[in-house]
């Protein structure tokens, strides 16, 4: 059974969702009640309470927000971090100042659990890399917007 570590981040899952190179699983459900997993890699948490996350307005994690604002983002990387983080999201800006096919959403946390193996540890992990200079451009583009706005 995973362990609840609190309803805010600790300040080094905060650091963790700051890293420019971070990828994790948001996970989302339709108002039919589908699920559904998305790899997503622009994230930013400007504090224990509150993680940013850019998003093309395209997505289906996009659409299931946009209805019913239920989130959870589970990260897992070769440090043997493992957690998941449920939250409420609301699109805060939908149309990105970057790319108007880009929007904002603002994920209030509200609990933070533990989802560590007691008898495996996590040696790999999810990473999504640009194709191409461009594309990287146009990420770090999009991470400086949600670095830069305000909540």
């Amino acid at each position: 059974m995973s362990k609840i570590m609190g309803e805010k981040l600790s300040e080094e899952q905060c650091q963790l969702f700051n890293q420019h190179n971070l990828t994790a699983v948001v996970a989302t459900v339709s108002s039919d009640g589908m699920p559904n997993t998305a790899p997503m890699a622009l994230f930013y948490a400007p504090d224990p309470k509150t993680i940013l996350m850019c998003i093309g307005k395209m997505h289906d994690t996009y659409q299931n927000i946009e209805e019913n604002g239920k989130v959870m983002i589970n990260l897992v990387n070769k440090e043997d971090h493992a957690f998941s983080v449920r939250g409420k999201g609301e699109i805060v800006r939908e149309t990105s100042q970057v790319n108007d096919a880009m929007a904002i959403v603002k994920i209030q946390v509200e609990e933070v659990k533990n989802d560590q193996s007691p008898v495996a540890r996590a040696v790999e992990e999810i990473r999504l890399q640009p194709k191409s200079g461009k594309t990287r451009e146009f990420l770090d583009g999009l991470q400086e917007e949600l670095e830069n706005f305000s909540t």
